[in-house]
């Protein structure tokens, strides 16, 4: 976890790719709009990344982007064709985000910033209306490009005949059908499959930020620079110390700690002075210098035989 760099000071886990600072929800809003943003344990692991669309594969910075509830952002011209290219009957689970497969919509009770702006967004279309429990609007909206729909390809159990219809003809057609008829609809191959595909930033490489996006390469930048570099082993011995030291671990002890610490240092003592007091009495009466038979001042009578 860190502490953005904002006002709010919020503690986040997500990391901004470009400028290398954790973000909240509420900068990936004003001041990351267009940025990569992961989880700071996979910059750890690997800090590269590509500034594109996930769909497309253009640059972020050309278009409008939308940033989905599992942070991975896309342009929303290329998210809503990729939405109105599903088949018309598709559950809301079914819309997913195309590279982690978790559901576009945020739950009702969601109220992160990211979501009720994600929420304000989808609520202009019509596919996602009905996933964000609103009623479907007749006329569709001005802010969503249209996009040609397949025709759907129907098939007669009992005939070897296929029948193609256009889309707006297709209710009412099913509807006159006298005998259940299979519906075949080709499946999406134009975008990118949820159950083969990798995060994007894992396969590329990309290192020149300011050449791309100039605007934000002095956005919020971070206060210590050399907070991500190497440190040398002096360093880390220092910090190491600073972290375990003794009187900083000391401050929060009891009463009782203290006198269990007096203790042990009363007995400690007593202990080394028994053992130096026997030691030195052992080498006093092993010391010559203490031996009166060596002393030629002090004369010893010796018992005669």
């Amino acid at each position: 976890m860190g502490l953005c760099k904002c006002p709010k000071r919020k503690v986040t886990q997500q990391f901004c790719f470009e400028h290398k600072v954790n973000v909240c929800e509420y900068c990936m809003l004003t001041h990351h709009s267009r940025c990569i943003v992961r989880p700071y344990l996979q910059w750890l692991e690997d800090s590269s990344y590509e500034p594109v669309c996930g769909l497309c594969q253009q640059y972020l910075n050309n278009e409008e982007c939308v940033r989905l509830i599992c942070y991975h952002i896309f342009h929303w011209n290329c998210l809503n064709n990729y939405a109105n290219s599903l088949p018309s009957n598709t559950a809301p689970g079914g819309y997913s985000c195309p590279n982690c497969c978790k559901t576009i919509f945020p739950s009702t009770d969601a109220n992160t910033p990211i979501a009720n702006h994600l929420k304000k967004l989808l609520s202009t279309v019509q596919w996602s209306r009905a996933g964000l429990g609103l009623p479907l609007i007749d006329t569709p909206s001005v802010s969503s490009p249209t996009s040609p729909r397949s025709p759907v390809t129907i098939e007669k159990t009992n005939s070897v005949k296929n029948v193609q219809i256009a889309p707006a003809a297709s209710t009412t057609s099913l509807k006159t059908q006298p005998t259940h008829v299979p519906v075949n609809v080709n499946p999406v191959s134009n975008y990118v499959n949820c159950d083969e595909v990798n995060f994007v930033t894992n396969a590329r490489k990309f290192h020149h930020v300011s050449s791309i996006n100039p605007s934000n390469a002095n956005t919020f930048l971070d206060i210590d620079e050399d907070k991500y570099r190497r440190k040398s082993p002096l360093e880390l011995i220092s910090k190491w110390f600073r972290s375990h030291n003794i009187t900083k671990h000391n401050e929060g002890l009891s009463l009782k700690g203290w006198i269990v610490i007096g203790f042990l240092a009363i007995f400690t003592v007593f202990t080394l002075a028994h053992y130096f007091l026997k030691l030195g009495r052992e080498n006093a009466d092993h010391d010559p210098l203490l031996d009166p038979h060596f002393n030629p001042n002090i004369r010893v009578a010796q018992d005669e035989e």
